[in-house]
């Protein structure tokens, strides 16, 4: 008994898409390729979505971590942000 396989042929290559999303400004796409460097988790798509002042306050987050934990080791949260959130379930 012989089985014949159907051939099958390669698609041709989808284009490239086409990206809707505006470019990032130079200062933000700064800050966002410095913090995927110190962060290879977070992606552009996601980044794209924060103010410059809150890329710039994360990207200090990450350098602080990086440092050794010490006496030297601090990070001291921005008044803007607040230290602890509470959220109520509506039932």
């Amino acid at each position: 008994m012989r089985l014949t396989f159907p051939r099958l042929s390669r698609r041709p290559a989808a284009p490239a898409s086409v990206t809707t999303e505006p470019e990032l400004a130079p200062a933000q796409a700064i800050l966002v390729s410095q913090i995927i460097e110190l962060n290879p988790s977070a992606t552009v798509g996601f980044l794209r979505n924060f103010a410059e002042s809150s890329l710039r306050n994360y990207l200090e987050h990450l350098r602080s971590a990086q440092i050794p934990r010490g006496r030297d080791a601090r990070w001291v949260r921005p008044d803007e942000t607040a230290a602890v959130m509470v959220r109520e379930r509506a039932d």
